[in-house]
């Protein structure tokens, strides 16, 4: 008993094995407890994530949801640095309009045709306050339409101005939302979509067949998901009913553009016999508007949804691999469905799915 107790005191010494038994003690403890635990010191926020995950799959309030965004994105300590009602006033100044008078612009085009679920006349007005403190706070990133609906998202939330600005700089700060709006050519975004169509060529082969039988890119039809973080389909779920976003943003806070690729792969293997069985001319009228309308994004049908994309699991050694095909040492520039490298094999998918 004594020299078994020794090996799991040596054993506690690793880092690994001591993950790996927090994780599981975890399991038992109440959700107070399991953020007592995250609180313990440095080494802890190793388990963080597996703590929020398994939080957040529960049936929780909105109220609770907040919180451990909040919690997982630093809100409490970022916030404390952007006082909100002096970057507002700094807005107003003759130096920062004159400079930024292009971005005013587009936002305002903006704010007419942003969907709120909420009623309220002073909306237009809180969402430009938002968006022209975060062009303020935030002068590496351009202003581009889709910030807009990703604002209106987090405000329908907290129904709070000031948290709204908050959460939504905590969200470019410690998320991989940033690396698309980072510059003007949208680069990191054309390299998802290579990422993308590599992974459909892997898992969902007669898929990518169709699309590259038809000439049509991905970008096509996701273009719009991606930069605005799926609430492109706010106006059109139904009622009082976001359960689907909340679960995709949990996803993207913890997981990043990973989650979206699982997403995506799930969306389409559900439409596999439609998209299959398109006659010529009209698969870019489906993807486009049928998905929209997805029976799997209502509340009811989440399970489901659950179901189909956990068949798909995407490593992290995965999509670096596919970024690194890329890059510019590897020769290719172009992105888009002709791009995709005709020989790569069965041997290659292996091996990138295991590495």
């Amino acid at each position: 008993m004594k020299n078994n107790q020794k090996k799991y005191e040596l054993s506690m010494k690793d880092d690994k094995n001591k993950y790996f038994v927090i994780k599981n003690v975890s399991k038992y403890l109440e959700n107070k407890d399991k953020f007592k635990l995250i609180c313990l010191g440095k080494y802890f926020i190793k388990i963080k994530k597996y703590i929020f995950r398994e939080i957040l799959k529960n049936d929780i309030s909105l109220e609770k949801r907040l919180m451990i965004w909040k919690s997982y994105l630093n809100f409490k300590s970022t916030s404390s640095l952007y006082n909100y009602k002096l970057i507002l006033e700094e807005t107003k100044t003759d130096i920062f309009t004159k400079a930024n008078d292009k971005g005013i612009i587009q936002i305002n085009k903006d704010i007419n045709r942003t969907f709120f679920r909420t009623k309220n006349k002073e909306l237009p007005k809180i969402l430009y306050n938002i968006l022209i403190s975060f062009i303020y706070s935030e002068n590496k990133i351009n202003y581009v339409q889709g910030i807009n609906s990703i604002t209106a998202f987090i405000y329908d939330l907290t129904q709070n101005e000031e948290e709204t600005f908050h959460l939504l700089i905590c969200l470019f700060n410690f998320t991989q939302i940033r690396d698309i709006y980072d510059d003007d050519e949208f680069k990191h975004l054309k390299i998802l979509f290579y990422s993308m169509e590599r992974i459909l060529y892997l898992f969902l082969p007669k898929i990518y067949s169709k699309l590259k039988d038809e000439s049509m890119q991905i970008s096509f039809f996701m273009s719009a998901y991606f930069i605005t973080m799926f609430t492109i389909l706010n106006s059109n779920l139904p009622e009082n009913d976001v359960s689907f976003l909340l679960h995709v943003w949990d996803e993207f806070i913890l997981d990043g553009w990973k989650s979206f690729c699982e997403i995506w792969l799930a969306i389409l293997k559900f439409y596999e016999n439609d998209i299959l069985k398109s006659k010529e001319g009209d698969l870019m009228n489906f993807l486009t508007n049928n998905i929209r309308y997805c029976i799997l994004f209502k509340k009811e049908n989440y399970d489901k949804f659950c179901e189909i994309k956990n068949n798909f699991k995407l490593s992290d050694e995965l999509m670096k691999n596919l970024q690194y095909e890329i890059s510019e040492e590897t020769g290719i520039k172009k992105v888009g469905t002709s791009t995709i490298i005709e020989g790569f094999n069965s041997d290659d998918k292996l091996a990138l799915i295991h590495e």
